[in-house]
Order: C-alpha cells, then sequence, then structure tokens
C-alpha cells in the first residue's frame, strides 16, 4: 500500500519523499523522531540551559570572558585589560572561554549477527543510530555515519543542519546484515 501524501512543506514529507520504498524509516518514526526534538528542546529551556552552546574547559578566543592571566612579554597586546591596568597598575590579559564544535560519529554494526529477531536487531540499531543523529543535527552539532560490517557503503561524511537527516536516512535504509565483524577490531580500525 503506497504511503499517504504529507503535507508539502514539512520535514517529514521531505524526508518520507527521500526514503520511500523503505520500511525502516517510516513516516511515523520520523514524526517520532521530530517530537523527541521537541522533547528535548522543552526540557533544556526549562531547566535554563542555552541550546547548543557547548563550552570547552580550554581557554581561549570566544566570547565569554573565563579569567585574568598576567602578561608575558610577547603576548598579543590586542587582550590587554586596560581597564584592569588603569585601576590596579598592573597588566594582565583577558582569557575567554572557547566555544566547542561537538562532532557526534553514528557507529552502527552491520555485521551477520544484527539480522536475527523479530524487529531485527539491525533494524532497532538502524533506528537509534538515526534518532541520535537527528537530535544531533537539530542541536546544530556535526554528524557522521558509519556502517561497521563488510560490504557497507563508505562512511558518510559529516554534516550540519536539519537538512543533512536525509542523506544519513537513505545511507542507513541501504544498510544490510552481513559478513562477520569484529565489533572491538572494526571500531579500531574506525579509530
Amino acid at each position: 500500500m503506497p504511503p499517504s501524501a504529507p503535507a508539502a512543506g514539512s520535514t517529514s514529507a521531505a524526508a518520507d519523499r527521500a526514503v520511500r520504498g523503505g520500511d525502516r524509516f517510516d513516516e511515523r518514526f520520523l514524526r517520532k523522531l521530530e517530537s523527541l526534538v521537541l522533547t528535548i528542546r522543552r526540557s533544556v529551556r526549562m531547566s535554563g540551559l542555552l541550546r547548543a552552546n557547548r563550552t570547552s574547559k580550554r581557554v581561549g578566543a570566544g566570547l565569554e570572558f573565563a579569567d585574568h592571566r598576567d602578561y608575558v612579554p610577547g603576548d598579543d597586546l590586542r587582550y590587554l585589560d586596560w581597564n584592569l591596568y588603569g585601576r590596579l597598575g598592573r597588566l594582565a590579559l583577558r582569557l575567554f572561554q572557547e566555544e566547542e564544535d561537538l562532532l557526534l560519529e553514528v557507529l552502527v554494526d552491520a555485521s551477520a549477527s544484527m539480522g536475527v529477531g523479530r524487529p531485527a536487531k539491525l533494524d532497532l540499531a538502524l533506528q537509534i543510530g538515526a534518532a541520535l543523529g537527528y537530535i544531533g543535527l537539530a542541536n546544530l552539532d556535526r554528524v557522521a555515519v558509519t556502517a561497521l560490517g563488510e560490504d557497507q557503503a563508505p562512511p558518510l561524511a559529516p554534516a550540519r543542519g536539519k537538512g543533512a537527516i536525509l542523506p544519513i536516512l537513505r545511507t542507513l535504509e541501504g544498510v544490510r546484515a552481513s559478513g562477520r565483524t569484529g565489533l572491538a577490531t572494526a571500531v579500531r580500525a574506525f579509530l
């Protein structure tokens, strides 16, 4: 039975058209993804945290002030805190919190053992991988997808933005359980 035509312009409509013919990522699954992202956003907003704001422990050239450190000859003069020098007569550099770009690598075991069960373990693993990737893309993180196994498509390069979910879903839709894969060996090779 062909899927019904969803409303034009919606994310799920574009994704549904892109992966039509496959049964892993149907329209119902895509709607669940969108509601999951909305639930996460709502809970983050309630806790008072900013969305997609990941600061690292490194100090560098960010926007948020972190600390001062004493000036050492050779330091960049642009970061001197002249107000501090005016008040205390001491040369010090302003240090800022560096923002970090998060890369989410989704690895899916695609060995023959993943084809067992009803539904197959591989189908569930691919849906979890798609959900994690979608959450990462919705949070403006970079997401890359790799199927670990014999005769699999090459890894998908990191992408950003919700529009990148379509290539991820197409790639995951083509993954089949095949061959013998030592998971530890495959992960070491990936790293």
